[in-house]
């Protein structure tokens, strides 16, 4: 009885609003779980570490270096080239390999030129006496493995590397200051490379929380401020439709009043009416939001969310009624 055949104007503005304030809060979401996690599979352990060191310092002395350091590790350079020089010791990428393989020890103490590719650059590739080759910033390597690219949106993974001791980079004269990522269980400031200007960012896990949601807000497509608005705006006009549903009965609230209904039996009517036009509006926005953009593991949240937005309805409800019959402002 309090809900309307003729309410079909603002179920589609519920349904809209609500796919909108999921779709923006999750999101949201992705990219705060996104900044938690390390670039390119790294684990928890890495360091972030600049190097500033002369011209005359080599890559190659820099790598003999950290072999004679540490039982295992991985380093990776950051550049804006295209592609990250990479160098293991006892170590595996984890990549998700589509073809061919990781890089392997034989690779570094050779001095190949290999290189491992995302999918995404499968057009780059030529065939050659068997074997499959790709251009980078103006030399061949041999590319061994091709792996499925898989998106962080805050961190953002490498598509393209190259052995950061292959013949083709030691020559290339880049300079071995910059930024790295050197992932290991021991801890550099433990070991001894007195030798070398290093200085430390801090690492994902070290982050403020001001620094964290900096981080991310450089990564929404829109303005933050225009983000936080549109939320905001969203939130208003579902609770303006739930004000304007519930002024609407107020006609209907006084003759169950008049009839011998109690205000108790009276609110919670009317909240039931509510909780299925919320579900009705609400689940359907939930569904859609865990299609569109793959996240089930947001379906709690959601849930969440409802029921909340629910109790707020709840004490609304029992304040207008209350408000109204004591008042007679019917």
């Amino acid at each position: 009885m309090f809900v309307r055949r003729n309410s079909i104007g603002m179920l589609a503005n519920l349904i809209l609003a609500w796919m909108c304030v999921f779709v923006l809060v999750t999101l949201f979401c992705n990219r705060w779980n996104d900044s938690y996690i390390p670039k390119d599979g790294m684990s928890q352990y890495y360091e972030d570490l600049v190097l500033n060191n002369s011209e005359e310092d080599s890559a190659s002395d820099f790598i003999a270096k950290l072999e004679k350091q540490f039982n295992s590790f991985r380093i990776q350079k950051q550049n804006n080239k295209g592609y990250t020089p990479i160098y293991l010791k006892n170590m595996k990428m984890g990549l998700d390999l589509s073809e061919g393989r990781e890089f392997t020890d034989e690779d570094f103490q050779k001095h190949s030129d290999v290189a491992l590719v995302s999918e995404n650059y499968l057009d780059d590739i030529y065939e050659q006496d068997g074997k499959k080759y790709i251009a980078i910033n103006n030399d061949i390597y041999e590319v061994v493995g091709v792996f499925k690219m898989h998106t962080n949106a805050v961190n953002n993974n490498s598509e393209i590397f190259i052995s950061m001791n292959a013949i083709n980079y030691l020559n290339s004269n880049e300079e071995i200051g910059g930024r790295y990522y050197l992932d290991s269980y021991d801890k550099i400031s433990d070991t001894d490379l007195n030798d070398y200007d290093i200085s430390f960012n801090d690492t994902i896990f070290q982050m403020s929380l001001k620094e964290r949601l900096e981080l991310v807000k450089d990564t929404m497509a829109i303005s933050y401020k225009v983000y936080i608005i549109a939320v905001c705006a969203l939130v208003c006009n579902i609770m303006l439709m739930h004000a304007l549903w519930l002024i609407s009965k107020a006609k209907t609230i006084w003759i169950f009043y008049i009839c011998g209904g109690t205000t108790k039996m009276i609110a919670h009517n009317a909240f039931e009416a509510w909780c299925k036009i919320t579900a009705i509006t609400g689940i359907p926005a939930i569904i859609y939001t865990i299609i569109a953009l793959d996240c089930k593991k947001y379906l709690l949240l959601c849930g969440i969310m409802l029921m909340g937005y629910l109790a707020i309805c709840a004490m609304s409800i029992h304040v207008y009624i209350n408000k109204k019959i004591q008042t007679r402002g019917f």
